[in-house]
């Protein structure tokens, strides 16, 4: 899982901090609730 570096800009500011990790967490929190698909998934 690849990680990104916070922005230089929104690291001065803590308003767009908090909005920039809530929108980390909900992104990383949704990719984790994604199945991969399964053997028998991919024969249908």
């Amino acid at each position: 899982m690849p990680y990104y570096e916070v922005p230089v800009d929104i690291l001065e500011n803590r308003e767009k901090l908090a909005e920039w990790a809530k929108k980390a967490l909900f992104a990383s929190r949704n990719k984790s609730k994604r199945q991969k698909p399964t053997k028998a998934m991919e024969i249908y």
